[in-house]
């Protein structure tokens, strides 16, 4: 096989006609390399013979541009150091389709961290967010933007190939360079027309973190982890027998005493459950005559009738079932053979707020508790880093409103929701009650204990009653109403949720939102502006640009039966109205939801931002640290992004040095978007990932 040769193409009058030079030895690499070099950017690709970068190789790397590719055959030229300081020199770009991927191959095979990556893939899924859960890989942007078919078969011809290369396969390798250039142009004129750059920035920024996080893993302790599930099975076994035993007292036995009602059938449930409660309590929605047995519906019937032993066995045989199944042994089957590390998988955009989202078995939904997370550990001689934003969502709502009331709150440095709670809250307590403190001694974490008493035995008045609750007095349970309030009112929530969450009256419910309202009424008119936004524009954004797109829901096309309802008094413009037809229905329950994920957006986008701008900012120091003292080889990474918290594994030496870097990074990173109030952040190193 000659060292190269250039392609001859049957398809000239294509537009799309690959140009390639074919590089087969170390020696082609170096006699091209000037050619490569004098490219102002490259369009890359990266074949390979699986999708595991410890087990699998790449054997083919493909860059270029639209008029000419250079396709290397990695099997036989095995060093890329010629290419080595331009594939990690930041300014210099490289896109790539899916550049995750390609940088985990190209870590594994040649040990190079690739910088200066923009992803096409990445951007297609800004372009779409909320438009669509999927359609984004080379194959739907080239048949979107350019009109192309690229052939699938070839896409996967190179798994397990061995031999020379076909000349389809490598037609197909240089166009991996040709169609992205071509779409890519498109997708960046859209992205500078819909405000996108900053976040593509910021995204293309995150792709090595992402790609070091899953690279590396985590190290997890099998023992442990395997005792957890002993732990949660028996458990689970134990709310099974009590079940059954409550659930024996309302079944009819047959001849043979066998019937057992299956708590994992939502049928079998629900007829017990109707034969043991009124049947209207498990109705979920008045309007549609179904019978329900989930979350919502157990824990009203647990309001109602003081924890019956029927419910909570049912809740506990779910809660630890479900740890089972979720946290199971899937686990374990996941670490990796070779390298003995959980390694997860993440999709960095995986929600249409652009938070990421874990595959299974999911990293990002392991329990903040020390059962959960203390299995998870950094092995001899290395140290966790876990640092998390203190109330950052809550802190961007302060920022994006500026209400004067809830800034002033996180500018006195006080806990945040005990102080929200004496700002609506009123003291309708008669009497004085004693405040039996939290060991910690801190407001809002105590409770109310007896009535205090004077020196001759008698109750002394509360000299608080009617006004609003004073900061050293706030219990456990009242800063418990605040937050809900706090949380709830970004994620749309109402009168009955807040009721049904805390266990009290719609009523209460009803004055806690009203009395907040009237203290908050700057920070509720931006919420309210955010859902009438969205509804007006159809898209939602963060103050960094991060769009959400919604679908226009378009109005009923009116129908002649319809005009009889109006005439009846069916007012089709109230969307509460009992006796609107389903269409209408419909249509106001689109809106509805478009208001509330509307205000939901800005919120948690701007949270997604705030972590992907701290994992840039955090690889690049860990890269600066690895060039200064250890020769650039490997020292740390980062280990985990859970929303709002990010984990580093790391040597114990660095890690004094990393975790004070690590809180100003970070604090830095929420600057760019939560503006006049601080940004506090708790960093903790420990053996094991730990709850920060």
């Amino acid at each position: 096989m000659t060292d190269f040769f250039k392609s001859r193409d049957e398809d000239r009058d294509s537009k799309y006609v690959p140009n390639y030079t074919f590089i087969t030895s170390q020696k082609a690499l170096k006699k091209n390399i000037d050619e490569i070099m004098k490219l102002k950017m490259w369009v890359a690709d990266s074949e390979t013979t699986g999708l595991d970068p410890h087990s699998d190789k790449v054997i083919m790397f493909q860059l270029g541009n639209h008029q000419q590719q250079f396709l290397i055959d990695t099997r036989d030229v095995t060093d890329l150091g010629p290419l080595k300081e331009r594939m990690e020199d930041e300014s210099f770009i490289k896109i790539f389709h899916n550049a995750l991927f390609d940088y985990k191959m190209i870590k594994g095979t040649f040990g190079i961290s690739m910088e200066g990556l923009q992803c096409t893939m990445i951007l297609e899924q800004l372009l779409c967010a909320g438009l669509k859960k999927y359609g984004f890989s080379m194959f739907d942007c080239g048949l979107k933007y350019l009109g192309v078919v690229i052939d699938k078969e070839q896409q996967t011809s190179f798994i397990g190939h061995t031999g020379p290369f076909t000349l389809k396969q490598l037609r197909y390798g240089a166009l991996d360079c040709v169609y992205p250039f071509y779409y890519s142009r498109i997708q960046y004129r859209l992205m500078r027309e819909q405000n996108l750059t900053t976040a593509y920035r910021i995204e293309c920024n995150a792709i090595p973190a992402f790609g070091d996080m899953e690279f590396y893993g985590m190290l997890l302790d099998e023992e442990k982890w395997k005792a957890n599930i002993i732990d949660e099975e028996r458990k689970r076994d134990e709310a099974l027998k009590r079940f059954q035993v409550e659930s024996s007292r309302f079944v009819q036995k047959d001849l043979f005493n066998t019937v057992e009602v299956n708590p994992a059938s939502p049928k079998q449930v629900g007829d017990l459950l109707q034969d043991v409660f009124d049947r209207n309590d498990l109705i979920k929605d008045p309007k549609v005559d179904k019978i329900s047995t989930d979350d919502f519906i157990l824990k009203r019937l647990n309001a109602k009738y003081n924890n019956p032993p029927i419910v909570t066995a049912l809740q506990d045989y779910r809660e630890h079932d479900k740890k089972v199944s979720t946290y199971g042994h899937s686990y374990i089957d996941h670490i990796h053979p070779l390298t003995r590390r959980f390694h997860p998988k993440i999709n960095q955009i995986g929600t249409d707020t652009g938070r990421p989202a874990g595959m299974k078995p999911n990293m990002l939904n392991i329990p903040a508790d020390e059962k959960y997370r203390s299995p998870w550990v950094a092995g001899p001689g290395r140290k966790i880093l876990t640092n998390d934003y203190s109330a950052c969502e809550l802190r961007i709502m302060s920022s994006m409103s500026r209400d004067p009331a809830m800034c002033s709150g996180f500018n006195s440095g006080v806990d945040y929701h005990t102080y929200t709670a004496t700002q609506f809250i009123i003291d309708n307590d008669e009497w004085l009650h004693e405040i039996i403190r939290h060991p910690k001694n801190e407001p809002g974490k105590g409770r109310k204990g007896s009535v205090v008493l004077d020196e001759n035995g008698a109750k002394v008045k509360n000299p608080f009653k009617g006004n609003l609750l004073r900061y050293e007095r706030v219990t456990a349970d009242q800063r418990k109403i605040a937050k809900a309030i706090n949380f709830g009112l970004a994620y749309g929530e109402g009168v009955m949720s807040l009721a049904e969450k805390l266990k009290i009256s719609r009523n209460e419910a009803k004055q806690y939102i009203e009395r907040f309202n009237i203290k908050f009424s700057r920070l509720v008119k931006w919420l309210n502006s955010q859902k009438d936004n969205a509804l007006k524009y159809y898209f939602a954004e963060t103050s960094l640009g991060r769009r959400r797109y919604f679908y226009k829901p378009f109005m009923p096309k009116w129908k002649n039966e319809w005009n009889e309802l109006e005439k009846q008094g069916v007012d089709f413009k109230n969307p509460y109205h009992k006796d609107l037809p389903k269409e209408w229905k419909t249509y106001y329950s689109k809106q509805a939801s478009i208001r509330r994920e509307g205000v939901n957006s800005p919120i948690q986008g701007g949270n997604a931002d705030i972590t992907k701008i701290a994992m840039y900012e955090l690889r690049k120091f860990i890269r600066a640290i690895e060039k200064k003292y250890n020769g650039g080889k490997y020292l740390a990474h980062v280990a985990l992004q859970v929303y709002d918290e990010i984990v580093v594994d790391c040597p114990e030496d660095y890690a004094p040095m990393l975790a004070e870097a690590m809180e100003k990074i970070m604090r830095d990173a929420g600057q760019c978007v939560i503006k006049d109030i601080p940004v506090e952040t708790g960093c903790i190193i420990g053996d094991s990932w730990t709850k920060g």
